[in-house]
C-alpha cells in the first residue's frame, strides 16, 4: 500500500508578513490548490491524512500553521478577524492567484473572512462543523462542552474523541480509527499549540460568536459557491447553525452526516471526499450519460428521457424485452430500467406474477445493446445479500462499459420478506447499513467496514468500478426521501405528479442532497388515443402522460419545470407490436430523439 503523501510531507517554512509560517505542500499541481484552514487547537498533525490523501489525487493540499500555532512564530491574534488576516497573509506569500478554501470549525470561520475580503483570491469554499457570526454557537453548547478542551494533558489526542465523534459504538469506533490516522506519522511532528495560543483563539471564538445575529447579512457578500458540511449533532458549533450558513450564503450546498458530530468528516472520509471531489471538479451535469434529445427547462437543465422495460408479465420473455432494448437503443433513449420482485404472494395481482430478475436480466441486455445506460429500478435492497449484489452490480458495471446504475429500496410487501427470510419492519436500517457497505466496496481500494448485519476487512474486491456506478434510491416515504438525499447518488421516483415530485425535492433538499444528485421517475405513458386513459382508469393511477403528441408535450414541460433530469416512460402496452410503436412514436413525435 502506498505511503501517505500526508503523513509523509516535509514540513517547509515560509517568511510572510513578519511571521515563519510552518506548511506541508503536497499532491498533484493542476487548477486551483485547495488551501485547508484548521480548527481550535489544531495544528498541522490533526488533519486527517486520509482527507488529504484522497483530495490530492486531483489537486495540490496545501496545510499550514497560522500565526503562533504549532510551529510558525507571531502572536496568535484574539480575533477572527486577526487570524484570517494571517491566512491571508500566507496564501499570498505563496504567490498564489487562486485558491479553493476548506476550512473546519474555526478554520471555517476563518475561511469566510478570507473569501469576503479577498473575492478575486478565493474560487470555490468548503465549510465544515462551522458556523456565522453571531450564531451564538457558546449559548448552544452544553455545560460538558468546554471542558472538553481542558483534557489534552490527561488524554492527549484522545480528547478529540468526544468533540469530533457521536457517543454511538460506530463513531468512537470512527473516532479512533481517525486518532490513529493522525498519530501516525512519527518523525518530523509538529509543535503542540501553546497554552497562549489557546486563549486567544478562545477569545477570537467567543467574540465570533456574540456578534449581533443579525450580522447574517454579511454572507450575501460571500458569493463564491460554497459546500457547508456536518454532523447530525454538532456539540461544538450545532449542526442548526450550518443551516443557517446554507439559508444565507447566495451560493450554498448542505451536507449532512448521520449519527456524526463536529467531526463528521473524519467518520465518513469516503463519502465526504467524494462529495468535495464532485463539489470542487464542477463536473457537467449530465457527464457520462449518453445523448438524447435535451429540451431546456427554466433554469437551463437538459432533461434526458428513459425506458422502463416490461420484464414482467406478457412481455416478460427473452425475445420481447431483447427487442424492446435494442430499439430502445436505437432510438437515443438514456437509460433501460427493470422491475425487481423474486417471490411474490399468490394472493397479488398482476403485472409481477411472471417477472425476469433483474440484474440477470441487464447482464443478458449488456451484450445486446451498445450505448444505453442500465438501471435496476427498484432492487429491493434488504431482501439480498449486499455484498453479493455489490460484486453483480460491479460486473455488469465492467461488462458493460459503465452503463450500470444501481436503484435500490426498501419494498412494501411484507410477505415477500416472509418468503426471503428477511426482517421487514427492520427495512429501512438494513437498507442504510447495506448501501454504505457497497458504497465502501465500490470506492475504496482496501475495503474494510463494520456494521450490524455487515463486518468485513482485510477482503479483496475486483473489479472495481473504473468509473462512478451510481447508487439511487427510491420510495416516497419520508425515511426513503431522507435515504436517497443522504446516502444516494439520486431518487428514482415512481407515478408522481408534478406536484409531488416538486414535494419530494423540497423534502429531499431539506438533508443537504448534492449538487450533481439526479431526480429520475418513472411514469406511465399513452400516446394517440384513448387507451391509454382507459388503463389507467382501470388501474386507479392518477398521473402519467396520456393523450395526443401536443398534450404530451406539454405534460413532459410540467415535469422538467417540477425538477424532472430523466423521465422513465412506461408505454400503457401489453402486446409487443404495440409497445414497440407507442416508444418509437414518443421518440419521434414528442421528444424527437436521436
Amino acid at each position: 500500500m502506498p505511503a501517505s503523501l500526508a503523513t509523509t510531507a516535509p514540513t517547509r517554512f515560509l517568511d510572510a508578513a513578519g511571521i515563519r509560517f510552518a506548511y506541508r505542500r503536497f499532491g498533484t499541481p493542476a487548477g486551483p490548490p485547495l488551501v485547508f484552514i484548521q480548527h481550535f487547537m489544531g495544528n498541522l498533525d490533526n488533519f486527517d491524512p486520509a482527507i488529504a490523501d484522497a483530495l490530492a489525487t486531483g489537486r495540490e493540499i496545501i496545510l499550514f500553521d497560522n500565526a503562533g500555532v504549532g510551529s510558525s512564530t507571531g502572536t496568535a491574534p484574539g480575533t477572527v478577524e486577526g487570524i484570517a488576516a494571517g491566512a491571508a497573509s500566507f496564501i499570498d506569500g505563496l504567490g498564489l492567484s487562486t485558491v479553493d478554501l476548506l476550512g473546519h470549525s474555526m478554520g471555517g470561520e476563518v475561511a469566510q473572512l478570507v473569501a469576503l475580503d479577498h473575492p478575486d483570491l478565493v474560487r470555490r469554499l468548503v465549510l465544515v462543523g462551522t458556523g456565522p457570526r453571531g450564531g451564538d454557537t457558546i449559548a448552544r453548547q452544553g455545560p460538558d462542552v468546554g471542558p472538553l478542551f481542558g483534557q489534552r494533558d490527561q488524554l492527549g489526542q484522545d480528547m478529540w474523541l468526544p468533540i469530533m465523534f457521536s457517543p454511538s459504538k460506530e463513531s468512537q469506533a470512527a473516532g479512533r480509527a481517525f486518532i490513529a490516522r493522525i498519530t501516525a506519522r512519527t518523525a518530523d511532528r509538529d509543535i503542540l499549540v501553546s497554552s497562549e495560543t489557546i486563549a486567544a483563539h478562545r477569545a477570537a471564538a467567543r467574540g465570533w460568536a456574540s456578534a449581533p445575529a443579525d450580522d447574517f447579512g454579511y454572507l450575501a457578500r460571500i458569493t463564491q459557491p460554497a459546500l457547508v458540511v456536518n454532523g447530525s449533532d454538532d456539540v461544538v458549533i450545532p449542526t442548526i447553525n450550518s443551516y443557517y450558513l446554507y439559508q444565507h450564503l447566495p451560493d450554498a450546498e448542505l451536507m449532512l452526516l448521520p449519527d456524526s458530530g463536529h467531526g463528521a468528516h473524519f467518520q465518513y472520509v469516503e463519502r465526504f471526499a467524494r462529495r468535495v471531489i464532485d463539489f470542487l471538479d464542477v463536473q457537467p451535469h449530465d457527464a457520462g450519460l449518453p445523448t438524447g434529445l435535451r429540451p431546456r427547462r427554466a433554469k437551463g437543465n437538459p432533461m434526458i428521457f428513459g425506458l422502463n422495460l416490461p420484464n414482467y408479465s406478457r412481455l416478460g420473455y427473452r425475445d420481447a424485452v431483447t427487442a424492446i432494448a435494442e430499439r430502445a437503443d436505437e432510438l437515443g433513449y438514456s437509460s433501460l430500467w427493470t422491475s425487481d420482485h423474486i417471490l411474490l404472494p399468490a394472493t397479488l395481482p398482476e403485472p409481477y406474477g411472471n417477472l425476469l430478475e433483474s440484474l440477470t436480466t441487464l447482464g443478458y441486455l449488456a451484450a445486446r445493446t451498445k450505448r444505453i445506460r442500465l438501471g435496476t429500478g427498484i432492487l429491493v435492497l434488504p431482501q439480498r445479500d449486499p455484498l453479493l449484489v455489490a460484486k453483480q452490480a460491479a460486473t455488469i458495471h465492467h461488462l458493460s462499459g459503465g452503463r450500470l446504475t444501481l436503484g435500490v429500496g426498501v419494498g412494501w410487501i411484507e410477505q415477500e420478506y416472509a418468503y426471503l427470510r428477511s426482517d421487514f419492519r427492520s427495512r429501512g436500517r438494513i437498507a442504510d447499513e447495506y448501501i454504505a457497505a457497497m458504497r465502501v466496496l465500490f470506492e475504496t481500494g482496501a475495503p474494510e467496514f463494520h456494521g450490524a448485519r455487515v463486518d468485513y476487512s482485510g477482503a479483496l474486491f475486483s473489479p472495481r468500478p473504473a468509473a462512478h456506478l451510481p447508487i439511487v434510491v427510491g420510495g416516497t416515504s419520508g425515511a426513503a426521501l431522507k435515504r436517497a438525499a443522504t446516502l444516494g447518488d439520486g431518487w428514482h421516483g415512481i407515478n408522481q405528479s408534478p406536484g409531488e415530485v416538486t414535494a419530494a425535492i423540497a423534502t429531499m433538499e431539506q438533508y443537504g442532497r448534492a449538487e450533481h444528485f439526479r431526480i429520475s421517475l418513472r411514469t406511465r405513458m399513452r400516446i394517440g388515443d384513448a387507451k391509454g386513459d382507459r388503463e389507467t382508469r382501470a388501474r386507479g393511477a392518477g398521473v402519467g402522460l396520456w393523450g395526443d403528441a401536443t398534450a404530451l408535450t406539454e405534460q413532459v414541460e410540467q415535469y422538467a419545470r417540477a425538477g424532472v433530469d430523466e423521465l422513465v416512460i412506461e408505454p400503457a402496452a401489453t402486446d409487443l407490436a404495440d409497445f414497440l410503436d407507442q416508444l418509437t412514436r414518443f421518440a419521434r413525435k414528442v421528444v424527437r430523439l436521436g
